[in-house]
């Protein structure tokens, strides 16, 4: 990751940082990261591992152990005065001034404002990828952050792809391996498939207990969305349930009614796991409204009208607040929740006898194994006889992306390399049949985000 024109490097920050930690008098240490990025975030955050961190967000600030919003944003900020050398982190700062009223962000600002300047306290913020510079400076917190103080994230150049991808694509895919008989022995017969190690107690109970974590983190998130709905006037007919006196026949059109007090008593119960769940259902709200309504009189057009203006506005403020990476958390969360309440055997059955997952390469130990000597393949219409070449082919994929679809696709590529059977995988089938469709996926997941200056 480099920077724009600042004439600094993430390495020259954290070797300041080091000395600042080390006895070193600063003056208000600040970074300011616009274009928030969750992974670049978190790798931020991971090097200053050992400090004390205080996040100020949405999700804290209405933690229900305080009284008040206010009551929380003041213990934040004074628990990390107290506990020094800390880290107050404010991600997406521009979106908690917007979320919140006027005298939230009075507190918090002044107390930020009351920090020691000398204190051994970094603050560490960053803004939505919706916010621009104009935009920031007229916001109640832009005197925190000096203009030096801001750090603009661009596009990774070709070298730094090449070598964040050569360890991968050298290290894991370093030997590939070739199954031969000797003498003619006949081969045996493939072993069965393992079942797969079965959770103890003290596993479980930990599964549980960060499920339950991320659970709560998504309720507070989905309840704030639905109140802000239900507190737009345009909306309340879709609030409380359709009273089947006054519409008798409502039940004959519509097969299954569905309104925001319902959604919000869901959220309530816990019945939402993913994001995706709860979005089906205030979309079967406005899908409702609209296919019992005609369009042929007033009151209807009206009612169809807020029906779809409701899709819009949900999606609107999915688009502003949703944390991608935590709707994927949830999404995995509750593929990993089916898979442990299926039974063990119907998992063994899916290990198809040949395939490369189900372990097609083990033999006897009478058998030699030695290197594959790969011979020119064209991969991408280029030679991949070397790791060089094969290196080259998946920089070229790869270049021209963001940072958040370069990570995606290092990550998704590296978890495809494990998973799969390198022995019996040359680099041309590992391009054709992974690298590719994999960036495919990637692509569509993003929704064409992947062509734009930054993550």
């Amino acid at each position: 990751v480099s920077t724009q024109s600042t004439g600094r490097d993430i390495d020259n920050f954290f070797a300041t940082l080091s000395s600042y930690f080390n006895g070193v008098p600063s003056h208000r240490p600040r970074l300011l990261v616009e274009k928030h990025n969750s992974l670049v975030m978190s790798a931020l955050l991971h090097a200053l591992e050992g400090f004390h961190v205080h996040e100020v967000s949405l999700s804290t600030l209405h933690d229900p152990n305080y009284r008040t919003v206010e009551e929380a944003a003041s213990s934040i900020v004074s628990a990390a005065s107290k506990k020094v050398p800390s880290v107050l982190y404010l991600p997406r700062i521009d979106t908690v001034e917007s979320s919140c009223n006027i005298s939230v962000c009075n507190v918090l600002h002044s107390m930020i404002r009351d920090i020691f300047p000398g204190g051994e306290v970094l603050l560490i913020g960053s803004l939505s990828d919706a916010t621009t510079r104009d935009q920031w400076k007229l916001s109640l917190f832009s005197d925190l952050f000096s203009p030096q103080q801001i750090l603009p994230l661009s596009r990774p150049t070709v070298q730094h792809i090449r070598d964040f991808f050569t360890p991968l694509l050298t290290v894991e895919l370093s030997r590939t391996f070739t199954v031969t008989k000797q003498n003619g022995v006949e081969e045996l017969e493939e072993a069965p498939p393992l079942a797969p190690k079965p959770l103890n107690k003290e596993e479980l109970q930990a599964i549980e207990t960060r499920e339950a974590a991320t659970l709560r983190e998504l309720r507070l998130f989905l309840r704030d969305i639905v109140n802000k709905i239900m507190k737009e006037r345009k909306f309340y007919c879709f609030c409380k349930p359709v009273n089947l006196e006054e519409v008798s026949d409502y039940l004959e059109v519509v097969e299954k009614p569905m309104d925001l007090e319902k959604i919000r008593e869901k959220i309530d119960l816990s019945e939402y796991t993913t994001v995706k769940a709860f979005v089906e259902d205030v979309e079967m709200v406005s899908e409702n409204a609209i296919e019992y309504n005609p369009a042929d009189d007033h009151t209807g057009r009206q009612i169809r009208h807020r029906a779809a203006e409701l899709k819009d506005y949900l999606h609107s403020m999915l688009d502003a607040e949703l944390d991608l990476d935590f709707a994927k958390l949830c999404e995995d969360m509750e593929a990993a929740r089916e898979s442990r309440a299926r039974p063990q055997s119907n998992d063994a059955e899916k290990a198809r006898p040949g395939s490369r997952s189900s372990g097609q390469s083990r033999r006897a130990s009478t058998h030699s194994m030695s290197v594959q000597d790969d011979t020119a393949e064209n991969c991408n219409g280029g030679s991949c006889e070397t790791d060089e070449d094969f290196i080259s082919v998946v920089v070229d994929l790869a270049k021209d992306r963001d940072i958040d679809f370069i990570l995606r696709f290092h990550t998704l590529l590296s978890q495809r390399i494990m998973t799969k059977r390198r022995d019996e995988m040359t680099r041309e089938e590992l391009l054709a049949e992974h690298i590719k469709p994999l960036l495919k996926e990637i692509e569509q997941t993003f929704g064409g985000t992947a062509q734009t200056s930054h993550s």
